[in-house]
């Protein structure tokens, strides 16, 4: 949502963007947690398995009249790349909404700073690093502003007003 507010979104925009960072991954409830919390690498037919949670997002969201047609397009295709290489439905370039590349550029640097059971966790500086090789898959303008926002020396704290 800061991305977003950076950006000069509107708060109609950020809100969509917060409520598609919070359902992105809810598909992943119907995949075993041995295999989500797998401490090694994953089989071909567990990689497959966890590669369909945004079809299972999507199924879960759009049973649901209430939830925006922005926010579910945000949970089906938050893995796909502009180079058309990304799952499940291989988009390239234009056919990717700005609201899922942002997702998808906030995700990956969330998965990458975060430990988790199969790695350690990265630094902020090596996250961008490896964010930055993947050139023709993210937007690099997009990337390039997430990045000064992430690394400004603002982004994170928590404020709290002196009590009087």
């Amino acid at each position: 949502v800061s991305f977003s507010q950076s950006l000069g979104h509107s708060e109609t925009e950020q809100t969509l963007l917060g409520l598609g960072a919070l359902a992105h991954d809810l598909g992943k409830v119907k995949i075993p947690l041995s295999i989500l919390d797998k401490p090694g690498r994953l089989t071909r037919e567990e990689r497959e398995l966890v590669n369909k949670h945004p079809q299972y997002s999507e199924e879960i969201l759009a049973s649901r009249q209430e939830v925006p047609k922005q926010v579910v397009e945000m949970a089906l295709w938050h893995h796909e790349f502009l180079d058309g290489s990304g799952y499940p439905n291989g988009l390239k370039g234009n056919q990717i909404p700005e609201t899922v590349r942002l997702l998808t550029i906030s995700d990956i640097y969330s998965a990458l700073t975060e430990k988790r059971a199969y790695k350690e966790s990265l630094s902020p500086r090596q996250a961008f690093a490896i964010m930055f090789e993947m050139t023709g898959k993210l937007d690099m303008d997009l990337l390039r502003k997430f990045r000064a926002l992430v690394l400004s020396s603002e982004f994170g704290h928590v404020r709290r007003r002196a009590k009087a």
